[in-house]
């Protein structure tokens, strides 16, 4: 017992040890924050996967002129929200006299788009008012369009020269502010409700029907478009080179009998079984394909379905950047054994200085057990009262890591954090919660260990010299 009330009294008495325990802290909360964002950087890049591809890439072997059918039938098995046909291809999109920006263009169904990514703040509706989003454009836009086609070529505009709605990312419109990394939201929504005409966007080259191989088989498909909405996810891949498109427009730039390479994006039920419902998925293509498509069984088996968190792309990724994270984790490991190395001399001058308390505590009977373990624990006390320092400090840094990039960032005079290279447009912020306790031992014992090389040189003291004094 009287070792447990020493170690409280050194506690409470020894300013000195504060100073140990700010070190503790300091490292203990820089590995919560260094943890916590690589991991939701990690988390950060397999929701945005999840997001765009859905929780499975199905890919059927066979060109379908009415894949929404298949959506249907997809769709009707128990576990599946949403089954998107989609079809992309390259492209340019022509936004004004030497401003052509290359594009990749997704062709989707704009219903199930939006059930699978009509998330709070990443679609900016050009027109609030415009209701739904549907592939067809409002009327007064319609007439508007007529009236820039008629002024240009003399002539009105027949119906499959209309233009077709299209949701542009906001990256392609626009550059964020180099000092806040803020887009002029309200500036491009206005620029767009004043569009005077549609713009112009432009495949890649397609094959014509029935040509060889020559480059004189090859062609480009002019469309007009009109943004009817900016797409903001805060993802740079997503909102710097794509435009969503009505799924027929894209499909026929791609194959002018409108089939196209289609593949379904599927989401599901996140509480029921991805292989049970792999295996449904498959047989309902089976099914579909045999008694809609009038294919062979062994025919529809050259179809291919992955579920998106197994994608080699992706789990290629997420590897890499863990590596990094154990790097970065065996660094800031190393500069910890500083803070073992303050707690070491810290001890090291307690020893010495109360080397008559010492021997006083022994000459009373109290064994060399006793008094190392005074110092062990003292170094555990420090490393225990710093790791709790550090968890509130590294978990508030965490959770206010935008606002703290935001000072740096205006002390320093510009971005830290740009969106266009490290991916995505907010700084992830949430706390790796099962790190902590790892991390909280770590420092616990990185304090210990600092005390052992005092404790031992303490237990090893005579009573009788320390005792002595001139």
């Amino acid at each position: 017992m009287h070792v447990i009330f020493l170690c409280l009294r050194f506690l409470h008495k020894r300013r000195i040890a504060f100073f140990g325990t700010a070190a503790v802290a300091l490292c203990v909360a820089l590995l919560i924050v260094i943890t916590s964002l690589f991991t939701g950087f990690i988390q950060a890049y397999r929701n945005y996967w999840q997001s765009y591809y859905g929780d499975f890439m199905f890919m059927p072997n066979i060109s379908l002129s009415q894949p929404n059918d298949l959506a249907d039938a997809l769709e009707s098995i128990e576990g599946i929200q949403n089954a998107m046909p989609v079809v992309d291809h390259g492209g340019l999109l022509y936004l004004g006299k030497g401003n052509v920006r290359a594009v990749e263009l997704i062709g989707v169904d704009f219903g199930r788009w939006l059930r699978q990514n009509n998330k709070p703040g990443a679609i900016l509706s050009v027109w609030p008012d415009a209701g739904e989003l549907t592939t067809e454009l409002p009327p007064a836009i319609i007439d508007r369009a007529e009236a820039w086609h008629l002024e240009r070529f003399g002539r009105a505009m027949l119906p499959e020269e209309r233009p077709i709605p299209a949701l542009v990312g906001i990256g392609i419109l626009a550059r964020p502010d180099e000092i806040t990394d803020q887009y002029p939201i309200e500036q491009l929504l206005s620029d767009l409700r004043n569009l005077d005409g549609p713009l112009p966007v432009i495949s890649g080259t397609v094959q014509k029907d029935g040509s060889d191989n020559t480059m004189s088989g090859y062609k480009r498909i002019n469309r007009l478009c009109w943004p009817v909405a900016i797409v903001q996810t805060g993802t740079v891949e997503i909102d710097n080179n794509k435009i969503y498109l009505p799924f027929q427009a894209v499909s026929d730039m791609v194959d002018t009998a409108g089939t196209g390479n289609v593949r379904f994006h599927i989401t599901c039920d996140p509480m029921r079984s991805k292989d049970e419902l792999e295996h449904l998925l498959f047989r309902a293509w089976k099914q579909f394909a045999i008694e809609k498509l009038g294919v062979s069984e062994f025919a529809a088996n050259g179809a291919s379905i992955e579920q998106t968190a197994n994608n080699y792309s992706l789990v290629v990724f997420t590897r890499e950047i863990r590596k990094q994270l154990y790097i970065m984790q065996i660094i800031l490991s190393f500069i910890c054994m500083v803070a073992a190395l303050l707690v070491f001399v810290i001890i090291m001058m307690i020893v010495m200085q109360k080397k008559r308390d010492i021997g006083i505590v022994r000459a009373l009977g109290s064994s060399r057990r006793s008094i190392a373990l005074l110092f062990i624990f003292y170094g555990g006390g420090i490393g225990l009262a710093g790791s709790v320092l550090g968890v509130i400090l590294g978990i508030w840094a965490t959770w206010k890591i935008d606002v703290l990039e935001s000072l740096v960032s205006r002390i320093l005079g510009f971005k830290i954090w740009v969106t266009d290279v490290y991916l995505f447009s907010h700084i992830p912020n949430q706390v790796d919660w099962s790190s902590l306790i790892w991390i909280v031992v770590a420092g616990v014992l990185t304090a210990t260990l600092g005390a052992l090389l005092p404790a031992w040189r303490a237990a090893r003291l005579q009573p009788v010299e320390s005792l002595r004094y001139e």
